[in-house]
């Protein structure tokens, strides 16, 4: 038998086809209330961008990678225990995303900082032609194009005859 991650009580048996988590209700609600304690906790202000910009401000970006990735990793190992999520590390998960993405917007602005790609989000140039006012130009005189060839008798032995006399084989 399983034990129900509050508590640490058994689980009653299982009713219908989908497996039991809490051994009641109010276990439910305790972690469901444990989670959006947790959420909002963690959320972040507007304001709190520049403060976390000056926190990290000494500290390289594939560090910052680093410790996301091991906050990650130990999130979704307690997770697939079972274990409650720890708030340090839901702390650097809801931290380092922010730092990393306006320190690549403050980085390149109007350049994809890793390809140099133009920013989708710089103005784009635009010519405008009016076309009312402008005179056509004078056309070329340009070759016809080869017409097609004409279908003809069908030669004995050409790709056609042979394909036709396929189909009418079946």
């Amino acid at each position: 038998m399983t034990t129900c991650p509050v508590c640490r009580g058994d689980l009653p048996a299982q009713r219908g086809p989908r497996a039991r988590r809490y051994c009641s209700r109010a276990c439910q609600a305790k972690a469901y209330r444990t989670r959006q304690q947790q959420r909002d906790t963690h959320r972040l202000t507007p304001g709190d961008v520049d403060r976390l910009l000056a926190q990290y401000d000494g500290v390289p970006a594939l560090e910052l990678a680093d410790q996301l990735a091991l906050a990650a990793r130990r999130l979704a190992g307690a997770l697939t225990a079972g274990q409650p999520a720890d708030d340090f590390d839901l702390g650097v998960v809801a931290r380092i995303p922010v730092v990393l993405a306006a320190r690549a917007h403050q980085a390149a602005p109007t350049t994809h900082a890793l390809h140099g790609i133009p920013d989708c989000q710089a103005a784009p140039t635009a010519t405008v032609v009016d076309l009312t006012t402008r005179t056509p130009a004078p056309r070329q005189n340009r070759p016809a194009a080869p017409s097609p060839p004409q279908a003809g008798p069908v030669q004995p032995g050409s790709p056609r005859a042979v394909a036709k006399a396929s189909r009418d084989a079946s």
